[in-house]
């Protein structure tokens, strides 16, 4: 298929789709010899607990230029409860050797769990501060929605009471379900707000807790605004 598109579009710049292209090492180190012979860049998701220097080296000489890592939060006990295989040290002990190798990263954060505190919030912004340095661009992709088939969905739809909310969306994501009437900086950056609020949430978020994540949304929103600028410049 990139053979195809590079002969007939003239492409060498591609996303590879994978959710996790880690996932499997001998696969991706098979994959990488293809793409090497190829003369092309590309771009991957990956897990940072699945990597290693030896396969960032590999992905490297092959034309991988950038990976985004799927981190959500930087506190322990909601690592665990996500059954992320992280730990906020190894995190950042990976985002360090994909620096040293020499990739470009994008880091994913996510608040609103149901399971969060205003001190794991905090501790995600810690973390947030200390990569900083090591990540290429921060995803903004803000507040967590319960899917279905997910655990989380499960576990909460009936203390919530939002089972089958697809069925209902005039009672969930009222703000962002009309979005096209905000303001464009808001649109370039959070664009679920209305995840916080009592009309449209799907959990029963405190006070504080909304002040944490408002907070912590600001930091990534004021890093991102730092680095479009810089790039502009």
């Amino acid at each position: 298929e990139i053979q195809q598109i590079k002969k007939k579009f003239g492409t060498s710049n591609f996303y590879i789709i994978d959710d996790t292209i880690n996932v499997h090492k001998q696969r991706l180190i098979e994959l990488c010899k293809e793409l090497k012979e190829e003369n092309i860049v590309w771009r991957c998701n990956a897990r940072f607990d699945l990597m290693d220097e030896e396969l960032l080296r590999i992905m490297k000489n092959a034309g991988c230029i950038h990976i985004s890592f799927g981190v959500e939060s930087g506190d322990e006990y909601v690592l665990k409860r996500m059954k992320k295989q992280l730990t906020p040290q190894l995190i950042l002990e990976k985002a360090k050797l994909v620096h040293k190798i020499g990739i470009g990263q994008t880091v994913n954060f996510m608040f609103g769990f149901p399971f969060e505190t205003p001190e794991s919030i905090r501790n995600t912004v810690k973390l947030i501060r200390k990569i900083e340095p090591y990540v290429s661009d921060f995803q903004r992709a803000g507040l967590l929605i319960p899917f279905p088939g997910t655990t989380l969905y499960d576990e909460f739809k009936d203390q919530y009471n939002y089972d089958k909310w697809w069925l209902q969306p005039q009672n969930f994501m009222t703000e962002v379900r009309e979005s096209e009437y905000r303001p464009l900086f808001k649109k370039f950056l959070f664009d679920d707000l209305g995840l916080l609020k009592e009309k449209g949430r799907f959990f029963n978020y405190s006070p504080a807790v909304v002040r944490e994540i408002e907070k912590g949304m600001k930091v990534i929103d004021l890093i991102v605004i730092k680095r479009k600028a810089r790039a502009l410049n």
